[in-house]
């Protein structure tokens, strides 16, 4: 019976063993399986390539190793520590040291995700990492202890742990520009007109930067200020461009500059009285040197004040300088005698680029009455009249 009992409990330990023989831990005094991990790429970013620009200051960024096992076995519970210097820290804890869990690159069996790391596969350690505000563009060095063990027909067995050394890569900063002159983006000049442009900028690499200016894609210059001249010849709009470059990358600000002629415009009244209880027929000249094809003129007057025209009169093919000549007729109340009566003038047009142009102009004019004399029974005295005679 004692024997019995003594084979049934062989059994049980038997088949307990062979079960859990997968997950046991090989002894811990064995030599620990040395495994060929391969250093494969180092990026800001996370796995698989989502890579991005850090910059000094930025905070949580994450910071990607990849390794490659380049062995025949399959590696379990890898860990990555990697001893930070300035102007790195670890964004969780603030200290010197970054821990990070590996992940498989390769999924694997879909069904039986283990975490696992294939052979001939590859991990992903995904440190997330400080940046000193102050820190300037260069390669940094860090030391990367990987730990890790390795299963080995069924039996885990610890790895030996391998010591990298990662080059961690901050690159080169835009230049900024600071401030610039005039702040708008669209800046207007008539012919003979200047303006003074301006730009403050700097690398925060410490890198001398250069200031090209560019008039529609031609540089007209170097330096923090230019002047733009308006010239006849520049009617029109264009791009003015200051590109800031600290001779690897570049930054820029535009203004759209438009030129334009100086506006001229004369109109003239044949009179600059309204005679009250009667017609007034007034003769309008206008004549402006820029406009060309289609002028159209509006006119207005006082409620009190009857006008006998069209308010909207239009003109065509009008060539610049050219005189447009028409005529007002009104009626002015006998009550408004004494006072001041307005008539209002628009002039609407283009020029040879196509730009468009509103004017308004107002005419004040004096209301006057009408005193008519008639005289009767004239007498000459002497008459007839000789000459060198007095005549009253």
């Amino acid at each position: 019976m004692k024997f019995r009992k003594f084979i049934n409990l062989l059994i049980v330990f038997i088949f307990v063993s062979g079960y859990l023989a997968p997950f046991l831990v090989h002894d811990v005094k064995a030599a620990p399986i040395d495994v060929n991990l391969v250093l494969e790429d180092v990026f800001w970013g996370t796995p698989p390539n989502n890579v991005q620009t850090v910059s000094p200051g930025d905070v949580n960024v994450p910071l990607t190793v990849i390794i490659h096992n380049n062995s025949s076995y399959t590696l379990r519970g890898v860990i990555g520590t990697l001893n930070l210097t300035y102007p790195f820290i670890d964004y969780k804890t603030e200290s010197n040291q970054s821990r990070a869990e590996g992940q498989p690159i390769q999924a694997g069996d879909v069904f039986n995700q283990t975490g696992d790391i294939l052979p001939s596969g590859s991990l992903s350690l995904t440190f997330y990492l400080n940046i000193h505000s102050d820190a300037v563009r260069g390669r940094y060095p860090l030391k990367l202890k990987v730990e890790y063990n390795v299963i080995n027909n069924s039996l885990i067995f610890p790895g030996k742990t391998k010591i990298f050394t990662v080059d961690v890569i901050i690159n080169n900063q835009p230049p900024e520009i600071y401030s610039i002159n005039p702040s708008t983006g669209t800046v207007s000049l008539l012919v003979g007109e200047s303006a003074n442009f301006t730009v403050r900028a700097g690398d925060p690499d410490g890198d001398p930067v250069e200031i090209k200016w560019l008039f529609d894609n031609t540089q007209i210059g170097i330096g923090e200020s230019i002047v733009i001249k308006a010239n006849s010849s520049d009617i029109g709009s264009h791009t003015l461009e200051a590109r800031v470059s600290d001779g690897n990358l570049t930054v820029s600000n535009t203004w759209t500059v438009v030129i334009n002629r100086r506006i001229d415009t004369n109109i003239t009244i044949s009179t600059q009285y309204l005679f009250a209880g009667k017609k007034n027929k007034l003769l309008v000249n206008v004549t402006n040197n820029v406009w060309h094809g289609r002028v159209d003129i509006t006119i207005s007057v006082p409620q009190q004040i009857v006008l006998f025209n069209e308010t909207t009169l239009t003109f065509y093919n009008v060539t610049e300088n050219e005189t447009i000549s028409f005529r007002i007729v009104v009626f002015v109340p006998e009550s408004l005698i004494g006072q001041t009566g307005g008539i209002g003038i628009g002039v609407s047009y283009k020029d040879e680029n196509g730009n468009s142009y509103n004017e308004n102009y107002n005419f004040g004019m004096v209301i006057r009455g009408v005193i008519s004399i008639k005289v009767y029974g004239i007498l000459v005295d002497p008459y007839p009249a000789k000459p060198g005679s007095q005549i009253s």
